[in-house]
């Protein structure tokens, strides 16, 4: 998990970055096959748990940097939420929301 944090120390720390990432959960991911079901090219898990030191709400916390969440699912948003509890984040937020649709998230084909 350190490795794909690395960068944000070194940005924040030479003052060109004041909002960072902000995972708030994990999520599989996976294309759907010509025939339409899962199973297509790739199929992985974005694995983040957030109670590992050096994760994305520490490092937002350590270099003062307001959160950038983006929320695939519906999960992802009830952990924003609690993180957005009273003194729970001091920073404002930025929130974005990625909920389906009828488009493949990967490819923009249709039916996916």
């Amino acid at each position: 998990m350190a490795e794909r944090y690395a960068h944000i120390p070194l940005l924040a720390g030479s003052g060109l970055m004041r909002m960072s990432l902000f995972d708030p959960g994990s999520v599989n991911l996976g294309a759907v096959g010509d025939d339409g079901v899962p199973g297509g090219a790739f199929d992985f898990v974005y694995l983040n748990i957030s109670r590992i030191s050096g994760t994305s709400p520490d490092l937002c916390e350590q270099y003062r940097l307001a959160p950038s969440h983006r929320d695939l699912r519906p999960g992802f948003l009830r952990a924003t939420l609690a993180y957005a509890a009273p003194g729970a984040c001091r920073r404002a937020p930025s929130l974005k929301l990625y909920f389906g649709g009828d488009h493949d998230y990967m490819s923009g084909t249709a039916g996916g």
